[in-house]
């Protein structure tokens, strides 16, 4: 029952969300206000110490620790990563996400009247946490996407960089293939290799969410195939929480 009410939620606020003609994922004009609110204010100062997360219960529960770490950062993306102020999990002031917006084409965006880096630099986070990819696998190829996110990357040279990898679909996605999926990021995964690894590291968040075969897990996926329940956000916080700590 939770489930189907939420699918219908996000059928209403999302339909048209796949569009295959396209092949971007899209969310209407008029919702994109709902999920996406860029603030000013600055998040908290990090502590004088590294944090250390040591373990978590496995229902992917976060610590006053955790949620002190995840304050530090910055959420850029698309629709997929909306999801963290849409579902209300973090403030939207920390989330700057839009329906379309991809590696190739994030400078085409405004963000409460400003591009991704003079919103991003007067929220002034110590870290900036990337999940773009999901609208460049059907217009470009992996290397131009490694390409075009590196010289987003020369945008941010103040802050720490985590790399999310592009979230797997469904089985049945007729939008993309997680094979297709995997290569980008493969490439992604090359970009954060070759990059400065004391400032930039690439997270793969997959395990956490797909299947035995790389498909999305069912009780990650919204009904639509690509885009993810409420749950999926809790384990991918939980993953960067575990796995970038280091970058306090």
């Amino acid at each position: 029952m939770k489930k189907t009410s939420l699918l219908i939620i996000i059928c209403l606020l999302l339909s048209g969300c796949v569009d295959i003609s396209a092949r971007t994922l899209d969310v209407p004009t008029e919702h994109a206000t709902s999920l996406v609110n860029v603030g000013a204010e600055k998040v908290s100062a990090p502590p004088e110490a590294p944090y250390d997360p040591g373990t978590s219960a496995a229902d992917y529960t976060l610590t006053d620790d955790d949620r002190g770490f995840l304050d530090m950062c910055a959420f850029v993306g698309d629709s997929v990563m909306s999801g963290l102020s849409f579902y209300n999990i973090l403030p939207e002031k920390q989330v700057f996400a839009q329906a379309n917006v991809a590696a190739r084409n994030i400078f085409d965006f405004s963000f409460n009247g400003k591009d991704i880096v003079k919103v991003v630099a007067d929220y002034d986070p110590k870290i900036v946490v990337f999940l773009l990819g999901m609208n460049d696998l059907n217009m470009t190829s992996p290397g131009q996407y490694a390409d075009e996110y590196k010289e987003l990357l020369t945008y941010f040279p103040a802050q720490k960089i985590i790399l999310m990898s592009i979230t797997p679909v469904s089985e049945d996605c007729t939008f993309t293939s997680n094979s297709m999926i995997e290569r980008f990021n493969a490439a992604l995964e090359n970009l954060a290799a070759e990059s400065d690894r004391a400032r930039i590291c690439y997270l793969d968040i997959s395990p956490e969410l797909s299947t035995g075969n790389g498909s999305l897990k069912s009780a990650y996926d919204s009904g639509d195939g690509v885009h993810l329940m409420p749950d999926a956000y809790d384990a991918i916080l939980w993953e960067i929480c575990r796995n970038a700590y280091w970058l306090a």
